[in-house]
This record gives C-alpha cells, sequence and structure tokens, in this order.
C-alpha cells in the first residue's frame, strides 16, 4: 500500500525532449540544437526554482531514462543546489521527488506520470512539461483552484 502524500495535490513536473514525437523546440533560425539543449534546460530550472518551497502542492519531476536525458536533470539539480538559498534551497533538498521513466514516446510518459501520482494517492495533479518557462505562484494556484472543482484545467 502506497504511503500517503504530504498534500491532496502534486504538481508533475515532466521533461519532454527538445524534439520528440514529431514537435520540437523551436526558438526561430538563429539557434543551434546546442543553444535550444541549453535555453531547454532554463526552462526546466525556471520552473523548479518557481514551484519549489510554494507549500500549495507536492512537487515531483519525472524524466524519460536516456543518458542525456539523466544528465540534463542532474546537471540542472547540482546547479539549483549551488544557486538556490532558505526555503527553496530546503525544498530542493526535502521536498522534490525525482522519477525516472521508461524512455517512451511523449503521451506514454504523461500516461505514467499521471498513474504514478494516483497510485500514490494525489486526489489532484498539476501537470506540466518542462517547455513551459516562468509559471508562476498566482497562475498554479488558480490552476489548482480550478482543478479541484472540475476533473481537468
Amino acid at each position: 500500500m502506497p504511503i500517503k502524500p504530504k498534500k491532496d495535490a502534486v504538481l508533475a513536473v515532466c521533461v519532454q525532449e527538445t524534439v520528440e514525437d514529431g514537435s520540437e523546440i523551436s526558438l526561430g533560425d538563429g539557434f543551434l540544437q546546442e543553444d535550444v539543449f541549453f535555453m531547454h534546460q532554463a526552462f526546466l530550472a525556471d520552473t523548479l526554482v518557481n514551484v519549489l518551497g510554494l507549500n500549495i502542492f507536492d512537487v515531483r519531476l519525472f524524466y524519460g531514462d536516456s543518458p542525456a536525458t539523466h544528465k540534463a536533470v542532474e546537471t540542472i539539480i547540482n546547479y539549483l543546489k549551488k544557486r538556490l538559498k532558505g526555503r527553496k534551497a530546503s525544498a530542493l533538498e526535502k521536498d522534490l521527488e525525482i522519477s525516472a521513466l521508461s524512455p517512451e514516446r511523449w503521451g506514454l510518459k504523461m500516461e505514467q506520470a499521471f498513474q504514478d501520482c494516483f497510485e500514490r494517492g494525489y486526489e489532484n495533479v498539476l501537470f506540466v512539461g518542462s517547455r513551459t518557462p516562468t509559471l508562476n505562484e498566482k497562475l498554479l494556484k488558480m490552476a489548482l483552484k480550478l482543478l479541484r472543482k472540475s476533473d481537468a484545467v
């Protein structure tokens, strides 16, 4: 039997690949693939910085377990460990749960993340991909409030 989660809601952040299932991050013609990869890491770091320590939901980070993605996640977490202070540093260390998923297509990774969260007992799952930077507290609180009133937001 799974351990009851700390909160009834979780923010599931799922790492998308820069190119996946026929879609890709496009920042314009002036960027090399290496630049896009770096920006993608910055998007993910930005999302984590904005959500850590909010105390309105648990935060889980999911990623497809390929060597490159594992290394990128490790790089981001190590960077944040050096940069964050106070409440956010504590949340990174104590509250962020990181889970590897099988390196499947995006839709299957989404399904695995939702299934894992619901199996752990969460009643509400906010799901975001890593191509979504600048999520702020106000927007996330509104999404959670709406989700608690309906099946999907």
